[in-house]
């Protein structure tokens, strides 16, 4: 059944404005990233190693950096936009920003502990704060979709005249692949709670993966072997092994064949 809007209905106002918003926070490609022991050097697990690479700086892990732009790359070149989620326990007081700009990291959406939540258990902290981040832009993908759909309609169009917008104003909109898929690429280390975190999105009812055709990965760096491997996820102990992956190095290749196209 097709439904119909009326040019000038409250509704069409709302959507013409989601039209007009700010198109990226509707990417349908996520990359959610931990920070220390994943992208940083820190070794967290080892407390004095830790305050000593405070204080000397702490170093990036620079392929890996270079593997989040190739992804990014990957799928911009493909029309996706691509949304980074960085996700700390560390407390504020780190300048998170500052140094993933100094290490030319992809600029993305930075969630660090306040001070209220620096007691709260870190795992439970990251599930709570990635939680409240998905379930958000799974809502906002839906009203994307609803919008994509009225703007084939015929009413559409004639909002568009009404509103002095033409058509490259929701190009960007269009289904390019004709699917609603998101894509999401999990980031993170075994030092404390990635795994359980990241596998947890999986089964939460709230989210549903399955039924808001999420596809998901996870990719974890293995820095302590103490302890046990969680079934259906990817671990490496470099980049050299992540890039053996066969999402990643799918992306790696199929990148570096547009590039030389």
């Amino acid at each position: 059944m097709k439904i119909k809007f009326r040019v000038n209905s409250l509704i069409s106002s709302i959507l013409t404005s989601i039209i007009k918003s700010n198109k990226n926070s509707f990417a349908k490609i996520i990359v959610v990233s931990d920070l220390d022991d994943t992208l940083r050097m820190t070794n967290v697990k080892n407390t004095g190693h830790a305050i000593v690479n405070h204080i000397i700086g702490i170093r990036p892990f620079h392929r890996l950096i270079d593997i989040y732009h190739q992804i990014k790359n990957y799928y911009q070149q493909m029309g996706e936009e691509v949304i980074f989620y960085y996700l700390s326990s560390s407390p504020r007081i780190v300048d998170i920003k500052e140094w993933l700009n100094h290490h030319g990291a992809p600029e993305g959406i930075i969630r660090q502990r306040n001070f209220l939540e620096f007691f709260e258990h870190g795992g439970k902290y990251k599930i709570k704060q990635l939680k409240k981040f998905l379930k958000n832009h799974i809502e906002q993908h839906k009203v994307r979709c609803f919008t994509e759909n009225f703007a084939e309609s015929d009413e559409f169009k004639e909002l568009l005249k009404k509103n002095n917008l033409s058509d490259t104003d929701i190009l960007s909109w269009k289904k390019k692949d004709g699917s609603d898929k998101i894509k999401i690429l999990f980031f993170g280390d075994n030092g404390q709670h990635d795994p359980l975190v990241y596998s947890s999105m999986f089964v939460d009812p709230e989210l549903d993966f399955k039924g808001n055709n999420i596809e998901a990965h996870i990719f974890i760096r293995k820095v302590d072997n103490r302890v046990k491997d969680i079934p259906g996820v990817s671990y490496f102990n470099n980049e050299r092994e992540l890039l053996d992956d066969p999402i990643i190095s799918a992306i790696i290749e199929n990148n570096n064949n547009k590039k030389c196209g």
